[in-house]
């Protein structure tokens, strides 16, 4: 898991066909010492999460947040998503592939589940 650190480039392709999306981020992962357990910070200027890696997958357990519709409407999210440990293991991780949900409800509603790649694409 310590070897998911630098920039990376997630592309989120959801099952509905409606919506995909690309994101680039700074990644960060710190762990015990036994590296059994690890927090992946992901950063940019816009968005940030925060992964546990236990398991051998990391874990972006449901996070809520309240959002704006283009519109101007208001919206809650809802998302989570899981993200095997790649094989044969890497350092760095160059590709790191996974699937989750995406709810929205309110003045804009959604719902998907999505296919994740998380592409390293820099130091």
């Amino acid at each position: 898991a310590q070897a998911l650190h630098g920039s990376y480039k997630e592309t989120d392709t959801y099952t509905d066909g409606g919506r995909n999306t690309e994101v680039t981020f700074n990644i960060q992962t710190y762990c015990l010492r036994t590296g059994e357990r690890c927090l992946s910070s992901w950063v940019n200027p816009d968005h940030a999460k925060v992964l546990v890696f236990s398991g051998a997958q990391w874990d972006l357990t449901t996070t809520s947040s309240n959002a704006a519709c283009t519109n101007g409407g208001r919206a809650d999210r809802n998302f989570s998503a899981q993200y095997p440990l790649p094989q044969p293991p890497q350092d760095p991780i160059t590709l790191l592939t996974g699937r989750g949900h995406y709810t929205i409800t309110g003045d804009c509603p959604f719902d998907s589940d999505f296919e994740s790649r998380v592409e390293r694409s820099g130091d």
